[in-house]
C-alpha cells in the first residue's frame, strides 16, 4: 500500500533507516525505499528522507574504499562469504552513487529558489531550503568520509558552490571544505581538495 499522509511517509522513512542501521547486510535492499521519499512533492518528507539517508551512509559505509571485483575475478570461484560481502559492497557503492548523483541534479534545480530567498533577505528560509540541506549533507559526508569513494565528487560539487550568489551556501561549502583541510593528513583526497580550491580562487582573482 503507497503511504499517503505526511505521518505515514515518516513513518516508513523511520522505519527504513532504522532497520538498515541496524543490520545493513540484511535490510540494505531497504535503500530503494528510503531513497525514494528524497524526491518527494512534501518538502518535510524528502528532508526528513535525505538527512535519514545521510546518516544512514554514514553509518553503515565501512572504513576502506571499495574496490569492485573485475570481469577476471568476477569469472573465478569464491567462497560464498565472498560472494556475500561483494553483493553487500555493490549494493552499499551503487546506494551511494546514486544518492550523491541525486544530491547534486536537486541541488542545481533548487538553486533559484534560495536565490530568491536570499535576495528577500531571509537567512532563516535560506538555511530551511532544500539546496541548503543538499550542501549541507555533502558537507557531512565529506566530513566523515572522506576516505571513500566518490569524495572527489562530492568535493568538485563543493567547490562549485563557493562561487554561490547565496552567501549561506557558499559559507556552508567553504566551512566543509576548510574542515577537511584542517582536519586531514595530507592525503591524496586532501591533495586534491587543495589543488582544485586553488584553482577557483586562482580563476576569481584572488577572491573567495
Amino acid at each position: 500500500e503507497v503511504p499517503k499522509t505526511q505521518d505515514e511517509k515518516k513513518l516508513i522513512i523511520a522505519e527504513c533507516g532504522s532497520a538498515i542501521m541496524k543490520d545493513p547486510e540484511a535490510n540494505i535492499s531497504q535503500l530503494s525505499s528510503l531513497h525514494s521519499f528524497c524526491s518527494d512533492p512534501d518538502l518535510v518528507v524528502a528532508k526528513l528522507a535525505i538527512l535519514s539517508e545521510t546518516a544512514v551512509f554514514s553509518d553503515i559505509i565501512p572504513g576502506y574504499r571499495i574496490r569492485l571485483p573485475t570481469q577476471k575475478e568476477k569469472e573465478m570461484k569464491v567462497s560464498k562469504e565472498v560472494a556475500k560481502q561483494r553483493k553487500y559492497e555493490a549494493a552499499i557503492l551503487k546506494g551511494y552513487q546514486k544518492f550523491l548523483q541525486f544530491l547534486e541534479g536537486y541541488g542545481r534545480k533548487v538553486e533559484n529558489k534560495a536565490k530568491d530567498l536570499a535576495q528577500s533577505g531571509d537567512d532563516a528560509a535560506v538555511r530551511g531550503s532544500m539546496l541548503y540541506i543538499v550542501v549541507m549533507s555533502m558537507a557531512s559526508l565529506l566530513k566523515k568520509l572522506p576516505h571513500f569513494n566518490f569524495a572527489k565528487n562530492i568535493m568538485q560539487s563543493l567547490i562549485r558552490r563557493l562561487e554561490s550568489p547565496v552567501d549561506l551556501i557558499a559559507d556552508a561549502a567553504l566551512s566543509a571544505l576548510k574542515e577537511l583541510v584542517d582536519q586531514s593528513i595530507l592525503n591524496d583526497t586532501v591533495a586534491e581538495c587543495v589543488h582544485m580550491i586553488a584553482n577557483v580562487v586562482k580563476e576569481r582573482g584572488g577572491k573567495v
